[in-house]
């Protein structure tokens, strides 16, 4: 499945990693990677439901199972979840999400990923001002985007900005480094 995964064919990926059976050692990390393979083939409903199977089957499990790998893939399907549900729209449900991986206590790796969600769902809602809050921190924390840069020259060659663009361009899923 990781080969199809690589080649950008993520129909086939998915049925790769639908086909390992829960009682497999790798049942967990394939269950993420199929739901990760229906977000990015465009199916946000589908894969918000997928990475909710995954974090309610293992929200529950006593904390000294869930360490190490397993643990890294629930983290990573919350995170999946958020997306999903912000490439769905649902940004009450996704926001908390995102903010959890902000908390002292649960900032891992994945808070770059989620500043950068925070950042477009902020800009979804028109809150250019909670956007740009949320990309000064991840550049702060982790330097600037490449894709930013990239996305700021190109805006910077366009004849007419519509009046409501905001001032650093918008955060795109592709963008986000996990």
């Amino acid at each position: 499945g990781k080969y199809y995964l690589a080649q950008n064919l993520y129909v086939t990926a998915r049925k790769h990693f639908e086909e390992i059976t829960g009682d497999s050692p790798f049942a967990v990390e394939s269950s993420y990677l199929a739901a990760r393979c229906i977000l990015l083939s465009g199916e946000y409903e589908m894969a918000a439901e997928a990475f909710g199977i995954i974090v309610d089957r293992y929200k529950n499990l006593e904390s000294e199972k869930i360490k190490g790998v397993w643990e890294k893939f629930y983290n990573w399907s919350k995170l999946g979840l958020a997306d999903a549900l912000l490439e769905s729209g649902d940004y009450n449900r996704a926001k908390p999400l995102y903010k959890r991986f902000l908390e002292p206590e649960h900032e891992s790796n994945l808070a770059a990923p989620a500043l950068l969600g925070l950042a477009e769902l902020s800009e979804k809602q028109k809150d250019w001002t909670e956007s740009e809050k949320y990309l000064d921190t991840y550049n702060d924390r982790y330097g600037v985007d490449e894709a930013y840069i990239a996305e700021e020259q190109a805006i910077d060659t366009v004849e007419s900005i519509p009046p409501d663009y905001p001032a650093k361009p918008p955060v795109s899923l592709a963008a986000r480094r996990y």
